[in-house]
């Protein structure tokens, strides 16, 4: 058997929208498995982008209102409370803005978990998902095997254990060949 196996999932709930291989199919690492849809994705980053834009411009107004505050507060040209107020917007619009940014990263994350990929090379052992069908995380789409190295797997009778060493050969057959 293989000594690297991956069930390979998705990290979001999406259609599948196209499959680029089959059981049995060769891949390298890294080739596309399958396109899941990724229009609803595209529509929540286009949000969040129009309101981290929103949020920039609001940071930045207040950033140089509080940059004129503090300066006006040190010449005693207006109120501690005066200048607190504006802190505080400030500091809120940084938060924002802040949170605006990682909804955008977070958006396109989701969107590059649309492209399921091969994690090496080797051959597409199952297929568990036809075009048109729904992803979601934890449910295997395919299982990719590397068959470079394999391991030999087999059960001993338990009469037999005791005169099992390490070092002992071993021999076994593949296609009927003794190795």
């Amino acid at each position: 058997e293989p000594i690297n196996k991956a069930n390979i999932s998705t990290r979001v709930s999406a259609t599948v929208e196209k499959i680029f291989v089959d059981e049995g199919s060769r891949v390298e690492k890294g080739d596309l498995l399958a396109q899941l849809d990724k229009r609803d994705f595209l529509s929540k980053l286009n949000s969040a982008k129009e309101f981290l834009s929103s949020a920039n411009e609001n940071f930045n107004y207040w950033d140089k209102e509080y940059t004129r505050d503090e300066s006006l507060f040190k010449q005693g040209a207006i109120s501690e409370e005066e200048r607190d107020r504006t802190k505080n917007s400030f500091v809120q619009s940084k938060a924002k803005f802040e949170d605006a940014k990682e909804n955008v990263r977070f958006w396109q994350a989701n969107i590059s978990y649309t492209e399921i990929k091969s994690p090496y090379t080797g051959v597409v052992s199952k297929r568990f998902v036809d075009e048109g069908s729904l992803a979601v995380p934890g449910k295997p789409l395919f299982i990719v095997e590397d068959r470079s190295k394999l391991k030999l797997s087999f059960d001993v009778p338990q009469e037999d254990i005791s005169s099992i060493r390490e070092g002992n050969l071993v021999f076994y057959k593949v296609n009927n060949k003794l190795k």
